[in-house]
């Protein structure tokens, strides 16, 4: 298979597409993306709940989206996980054989959802990098470790703001 590292380092435009991961959706449904998907993509992004609904756990869908032949790309927040927890899912995405991962911040809790559920915010995206790419590379599960990027939103930011 394919990986997003391989089609970024030999092509000039790369195609991903996020797939959906409802918690209501039947397996059958997203198996069903996944086969419209893999002859036109590179990967599928593999969000983290970065919502507040319940979905299909980023590890379990890109497992499925592994078995059906397209790599994943997994967003793995920090908003509800603490450190232990993401090191586990780093070393736990690396061992299913996910050669991918984009570290995120998280988004900030509704006002609504507030007082109700705490965000963790444990680790810092820069922190989290940090650990993925020393877990990609000394645990043996991927050949060259994890490729790792991340996502920035620039949309309307404060006037100190530094990318």
């Amino acid at each position: 298979m394919n990986t997003f590292r391989d089609a970024v380092r030999r092509k000039d435009f790369v195609i991903t597409a996020e797939l959906p991961l409802d918690a209501d959706q039947p397996l059958q449904e997203l198996q069903d993306h996944l086969t419209v998907l893999q002859p036109v993509v590179d990967a599928v992004q593999v969000g983290c709940g970065e919502g507040v609904d319940m979905e299909i756990a980023s590890l379990a869908a890109a497992t499925i989206a592994l078995q059906a032949g397209i790599d994943a790309i997994v967003h793995l927040s920090s908003r509800d996980r603490n450190r232990i927890a993401l090191q586990n899912d780093i070393l736990g995405a690396a061992a299913l054989g996910v050669t991918a991962l984009i570290p995120r911040r998280g988004e900030k809790l509704p006002s609504s959802l507030r007082g109700r559920i705490k965000g963790v915010f444990d680790t810092k995206v820069a922190q989290l990098l940090t650990i993925a790419r020393h877990i990609g590379e000394n645990s043996g599960f991927v050949e060259g470790g994890l490729f790792l990027g991340c996502l920035v939103s620039a949309f309307r930011p404060k006037q100190d703001w530094k990318a």
